[in-house]
């Protein structure tokens, strides 16, 4: 059966063609292949690690690569990788004393913050001996060895001094070929070289059966790579954000945690390498919801919950077609026009802690009812709002699958079906997507004057997230 896809997808696969071709030009592809060769790294890997390079920094609204042409880069990062080699040449001789490998059966990668971190809580309960990349101490747990990478990496001890020196003559075939191109290539080649130094030290000092992290867009070929040669056998990452077609790229990883039956399909279709879709429900739910105690108190009881995706930071992402601007504040109109003809209902729109001010949002919702909610009032987050709401919408938020997977009623606002950025390969939304004010309306007010409606089908948005956790653990021991 012939897929079909939208303007927005198409457009992406369009670019990551000429990313890959990219790859393979006179310039990038010579400075690929001089760091193989260096390095004693895989080409392949290389240029998969490039791939997903330029897409993180792709900025679809303007249709180019970010910093490709930035001179203001081109010296910083010239600055930072001329230090770094620097630094390791002078530390060989200062390098301390090689230990003994520890060896866990898991790492756990990737979590900056608390809240990131007691995500994996319950997963580091099912086994014994946990490694986890960190710099802080989030988790008292245990069984929990803390390796803190920070400055060390650069005295690795798998270095030779020859090794060490070829870095800085890299440094400087970099300027030659970034001069010669008038292209700064330091900004793919400063991420590569640094992510070579950290996780060889990494896995060269603590290795495991299994690796996991939570962001599927920061997967990475190179450290997949440097993790398996060091002894590692299973790679996975969950899935923290629906598929959007302008964030799910070159995707790099052996298992990928999906929170619903098909949620993870995109994933290849845009050019990533993935062994393994395996749906286990929706982690973040399971540990901000189910694992944590009920905090409602704070929360007000809402008719109507709009949960809002970061338009302003992620521009740049979202705004693949020019669809995109038009219908997400046609969509805030659509909010704002139902709170004025309905002035009593209770209706909130909750944004992410981290939203900024968005000036067009404002202006349009300013002399509506409508209250902005940014700060979490609740330890829950943004589900204690969800689940004290009739009923929700939003414009392109995980939570609307993830609440369908629980039984809670919501629906995608798509004017004219052409938001195309995060329903590709999801056939599944379609009947919870309006696309007009009419239904919109109609919909929203059934519900909240009470009609229940049936959900059918619910493991197809998001698995029942009480044992996410659980089933990761037994897959990842079972591999």
């Amino acid at each position: 059966m012939t897929k079909k896809f939208g303007k927005a997808f198409k457009k992406v696969k369009k670019i990551n063609n000429k990313i890959k071709k990219y790859t393979k030009e006179k310039y990038l592809g010579f400075l690929i292949n001089e760091f193989s060769n260096n390095f004693k790294i895989p080409k392949y890997v290389i240029e998969k690690e490039t791939k997903q390079i330029i897409s993180r920094n792709y900025d679809y609204a303007n249709d180019k690569i970010l910093k490709i042409k930035s001179w203001k880069n081109f010296i910083k990062n010239l600055f930072l990788t001329f230090g770094i080699s620097i630094l390791i040449i002078f530390t060989f001789f200062f390098k301390k004393k090689i230990t003994k490998k520890k060896e866990f059966e898991i790492i756990v990668d990737g979590a900056l913050k608390q809240n990131e971190a007691f995500h994996f809580n319950e997963i580091i309960k099912n086994f014994n001996k946990v490694c986890f990349i960190s710099k802080k101490k989030f988790l008292k747990n245990k069984n929990i060895y803390y390796f803190n990478h920070k400055n060390f990496f650069i005295t690795n001890n798998s270095y030779s001094l020859l090794v060490r020196l070829k870095f800085l003559y890299f440094v400087f075939l970099i300027f030659i070929t970034s001069l010669i191109s008038l292209k700064n290539f330091y900004f793919i080649f400063f991420e590569i070289i640094y992510k070579l130094l950290k996780y060889n030290f990494i896995f060269n000092s603590v290795i495991s059966k299994s690796y996991i992290q939570s962001k599927f867009y920061d997967t990475s070929a190179l450290k997949n790579y440097l993790f398996k040669i060091n002894g590692g056998k299973i790679t996975s990452c969950t899935q923290k954000n629906l598929l959007e077609v302008g964030l799910s790229s070159f995707i790099n990883t052996d298992v990928f945690f999906s929170i619903g039956k098909n949620t993870g399909s995109l994933l290849r279709e845009l050019d990533g390498e993935c062994k393994k879709i395996f749906p286990v429900g929706s982690l973040y739910m399971e540990a901000d919801w189910f694992k944590k105690r009920k905090d409602l108190k704070n929360v007000e009881k809402t008719d109507l919950l709009v949960i809002g995706i970061n338009t302003v930071l992620r521009h740049y992402k979202l705004h693949i077609t020019e669809a995109f601007d038009k219908n997400y504040y046609k969509f805030i109109n659509w909010v704002a026009v139902f709170s004025k003809k309905f002035p009593k209902l209770r209706i909130v729109i909750k944004h992410h802690a981290n939203f900024p001010h968005d000036p067009k949002e404002y202006e349009i919702i300013k002399n509506s009812n409508i209250k902005l909610q940014i700060i979490n009032k609740s330890v829950n987050g943004s589900y204690a709002h969800a689940f004290k709401s009739k009923v929700l919408c939003s414009f392109g938020s995980t939570m609307i699958f993830e609440l369908l997977g629980h039984n809670v009623p919501g629906f995608y606002v798509d004017p004219n079906f052409e938001n195309q950025q995060f329903f590709e390969l999801l056939p599944q939304s379609k009947i919870w997507r309006l696309n007009n004010y009419n239904k919109f309306e109609k919909k929203l007010l059934k519900i909240i004057h009470g009609k229940k409606l049936e959900i059918r089908n619910k493991d197809f948005y998001c698995l029942n997230s009480k044992n996410v956790s659980k089933r990761i653990s037994n897959f990842l021991k079972n591999y």
